[in-house]
């Protein structure tokens, strides 16, 4: 590997040194194999970026961040299978010390505590930190936590580790597990077509794709996020920047599909005019989506609806209501008044 031309290679050495300690890969390769070197003055705003002063010999910045590391008897924090019967992390002690306590305050309340025979374990590296002796050990607890944070003290020590215990995989359907296995195809449902929606795939698009893909043999459909976007600016439309990742981007309603659309007929009215159905007609041909088009047609409509709930609707769907609003509760309430306060202010 050639060095930058206005590095020297004590500092190249340096440099590389320093973004492993930070955690910074120094060289990637791509889709086809090719190894590319990331340029030390990119590197060094990397480093910048994790507080490091970029300003000071690079051998002083190392300096600085082995004191950092050495000077923690425990790791900031470490993440671990939950459940696991053993787990390890790395302990940085003075050489002399014997033994020493831990506590392991689980997030529940619950606290385990124990004992470390440090000479009986394998040490790993050494280092000197003002005239200390310091040692590295690798040490195993047999504690099994559950899912969550949890912290470990050591005695006489003021460090804390936050003990993350996080799942060892993610959500796995049943007709994955074991040798199961499922084909379906991926759809980004603003992009779906269909005589009868609004200028952008809805729900009840999705269900009809979903049993057309089902009678093909498919066990599954890969969504875009659904989350909810922004009703006072629908330009804002990436599904990968939403405004909550608790609730659903109500673009995605089929307006007709509402119950009350069935009895509102101030709606049907509005929909079926001849102006509307012609808003309709340019928003289905519109070679792509016309977000803030499709959000005024179905807002429109929408808030027609509600109308009609409110003075007219019947009890089972008016306690219906209430049940959805209790069951999402708090979140749900906050972004309804985010959405409100957007609403007015824009």
């Amino acid at each position: 590997m050639t060095h930058d031309m206005d590095e020297a290679p004590g500092e190249h050495d340096a440099l590389q040194r320093l973004c492993a300690r930070y955690g910074i890969a120094t060289d990637y390769h791509d889709i086809f194999g090719n190894r590319h070197v990331i340029a030390p003055a990119n590197l060094r705003t990397l480093l910048g970026s994790f507080g490091v002063d970029t300003g000071a010999p690079l051998a002083q910045s190392l300096e600085t961040a082995q004191r950092a590391l050495w000077g923690r008897a425990l790791p900031p924090a470490l993440a671990i299978d939950a459940d696991a019967q053993k787990w390890s992390l790395v302990l940085r002690l003075p050489a002399a010390l014997a033994d020493v306590g831990w506590s392991l305050e689980e997030e529940n309340g619950m606290v385990h505590r124990g004992h470390i025979d440090l000479h009986a374990v394998y040490e790993s590296a050494r280092a000197d930190l003002d005239g200390v002796a310091l040692c590295e050990r690798h040490v195993e607890l047999a504690v099994p936590l559950p899912m969550g944070y949890h912290r470990l003290r050591l005695d006489g020590h003021a460090d804390e580790a936050l003990v993350i215990a996080a799942p060892p995989h993610c959500y796995q359907p049943p007709a994955l597990q074991g040798d199961g296995r499922v084909w379906g195809p991926a759809l980004q449902l603003y992009a779906l077509r269909s005589n009868r929606n609004w200028g952008i795939g809805d729900f009840s698009d999705l269900a009809r794709f979903a049993q057309q893909a089902a009678a093909r043999g498919a066990g599954i459909i890969g969504l875009n996020p659904l989350h909810a976007l922004f009703p006072h600016n629908p330009a804002h439309a990436s599904p990968y920047s939403p405004s909550s990742r608790l609730q659903l981007d109500v673009l995605y309603i089929d307006v007709e599909a509402v119950e009350e659309f069935r009895d509102c007929e101030a709606a049907q009215q509005r929909v079926q005019s001849p102006e509307f159905q012609a808003r309709l007609a340019a928003l289905r041909d519109a070679e792509l989506v016309d977000y803030p088009g499709v959000a005024a047609a179905k807002f429109e409509v929408l808030a027609l609806l509600y109308r009609h709930f409110c003075e007219h609707g019947a009890p089972a769907a008016q306690q219906a209501f209430e049940a959805f609003r209790e069951e999402r509760g708090e979140p749900l309430r906050r972004h309804a008044l985010f959405e409100a306060l957007q609403a007015h202010f824009h």
